[in-house]
């Protein structure tokens, strides 16, 4: 058995040594990493960019609603893969009014989110309901925009306890297996949703002034989720009905 040949000068080290030597600059590392998210708080990332930690979003299924939902993230991208329902005949009917209850991912930094712009692209391999909450305050407190290609319709709507009203809808549904855009604008009562840079809803509500995000899914067990950003607006007079929004509805 032959010896390693030996530098004049240096120090040998082991492959033993120098994986640990790797291992402990990695965990420190970590540990820094820790301490700069933590000194964060609950800010998003930057240029507004949603964080998808597992400690920064929690599902929260309808009751009654089966079977449970399956949500992860998995190289960037948030996925739901359970045909999560509450079998209701009525929603399984292509009315854009009625209230589909299924599952929810709810971003748990953003609590005092208000006026500024959401933006995330949506994608599902089904045909069911897909979309995203905004303004969620709780479970029965939120604004939400959805699209279903099987009914072939979207919707924006607003709930409040056992209110459900829709307040937008038209008969476009999507494709599936094909990436959406969407920008949903808030500004005071104000509510724009642009799909694909085409401006699609716009309407005045005042029930929900601020709130975090949720992203949604109705009986939809092919869904992804990926670049999730919140821009808060600087403040300034709401636009209101002389832009060629509908009538501003009150609420609590």
């Amino acid at each position: 058995f032959q010896q390693p040949a030996r530098f004049v000068g240096m120090k040998t080290f082991t492959p033993f040594r120098i994986v640990l030597a790797f291992c402990l600059l990695g965990w420190a590392q970590a540990i820094c990493a820790a301490e700069r998210t933590s000194a964060r708080g609950g800010a998003p990332e930057s240029e507004g960019r949603l964080r998808l930690g597992l400690r920064d979003w929690a599902s929260v299924d309808a009751p009654a609603a089966s079977p449970p939902s399956l949500w992860y993230v998995s190289e960037g991208v948030v996925k739901q893969t359970e045909n999560t329902i509450v079998n209701n005949k009525k929603a399984l009917k292509p009315d854009p009014t009625v209230e589909r209850e299924g599952t929810m991912f709810v971003y748990q930094a953003g609590s005092s989110f208000a006026d500024g712009e959401l933006t995330f692209d949506v994608y599902a391999t089904d045909d069911d309901g897909i979309g995203a909450a905004f303004r969620w305050n709780a479970p029965d407190k939120y604004y939400l925009w959805y699209m279903d290609g099987q009914r072939r319709y979207r919707t924006l709507a607003a709930k409040e306890g056992f209110t459900y009203e829709a307040l937008e809808s038209n008969r476009r549904g999507f494709e599936t297996r094909r990436w959406y855009a969407v920008k949903i604008v808030m500004e005071g009562p104000r509510i724009e949703v642009y799909v694909d840079g085409e401006r699609e809803f716009a309407t005045l509500d005042a029930r929900h002034k601020q709130g975090t995000v949720a992203l949604f899914c109705w009986g939809n067990s092919g869904a992804m989720f990926r670049d999730i950003s919140f821009v808060a607006k600087s403040a300034g007079p709401a636009k209101g009905a002389a832009d060629g929004v509908g009538e501003k509805k009150e609420g609590n």
